[in-house]
């Protein structure tokens, strides 16, 4: 299992790393059953050997071919028994601003179909593209799926969320971007929705949970405090609500459940 990082500026910009799976039932001795939550990174799965079984919304679906999760409004449950091979192509944690400049549909687009066949958006170029790195080096496919991308690429599809974001610093509560940009809300919602699918108050309640969620699994850290001033929440009743809300697990409880983010670790 190895991550790699996008070498080429533009795709950089918008996606995080390329988790690369390979014989994952030789090389991985954990629970072959686990959790994702809702969160802000899209997620493109390019299956290469095997079937992924999942179960979201109270429907079980399976998978042979590749998919495209631009927006989780729920958790998933992953079965990776029958699944052997696998990239995920991990976008920036801006939601659907991450994802646009690769695909042609539009934010409420995306949204209609939160999880799909990747085909449908990418074309039959994605199944050559998945047939080819099977047999491929971690770093050759890395290689290959930075130029599969980058044909795919339209800056002019990039926007207002991508220039926040050029902002390290940036806090994306809507009264300090309505500070900083001295926009209303109303013109604050306009570009998250159209770029992000989002309201400025959601995709900042989501974004944060990500993050706090991400760091739980990563440090074990139970000083629910610290959680509640890093990422701005009201007190620590109102950050175990939110935590609940979008997981249906307090905090102390995520630290069993078998989650997507553990095995990431690995």
């Amino acid at each position: 299992m190895k991550k790699k990082f996008p070498s080429d500026t533009s795709l950089q910009k918008h996606i995080d790393h390329f988790w690369i799976v390979q014989n994952i039932q030789t090389n991985y001795n954990g629970p072959k059953q686990l959790i994702a939550f809702p969160g802000v990174k899209p997620d493109l799965i390019l299956i290469l050997e095997g079937t992924l079984n999942y179960q979201y919304q109270g429907q079980h679906h399976q998978a042979n071919t590749s998919q495209l999760c631009s927006f989780i409004k729920n958790e998933v449950v992953l079965d990776l028994s029958t699944l052997r091979s696998f990239v995920i192509i991990q976008f920036k944690a801006r939601a659907l601003a991450s994802l646009l400049p690769f695909v042609k549909l539009n934010a409420s687009e995306l949204m209609r179909q939160p999880i799909c066949e990747a085909d449908l958006i990418f074309g039959d170029s994605i199944h050559s593209l998945s047939s080819h790195l099977r047999n491929l080096s971690p770093d050759e496919a890395a290689s290959e799926i930075e130029q599969w991308l980058v044909q795919f690429f339209r800056s002019d599809r990039e926007g207002f969320i991508t220039d926040l974001a050029a902002d390290q610093n940036i806090l994306y509560s809507p009264a300090k971007l309505m500070e900083r940009t001295r926009y209303s809300y109303s013109t604050l919602e306009r570009y998250f929705k159209k770029e992000t699918g989002l309201s400025p108050k959601r995709f900042q309640s989501l974004h944060r949970f990500k993050f706090a969620v991400e760091e739980i699994f990563a440090t074990r850290n139970t000083n629910w405090s610290h959680y509640v001033d890093k990422y701005g929440y009201y007190d620590q009743s109102h950050f175990i609500k939110e935590v609940k809300r979008y997981s249906t697990f307090t905090p102390a409880q995520l630290l069993g459940i078998n989650g997507l983010l553990n095995f990431r670790k690995d």
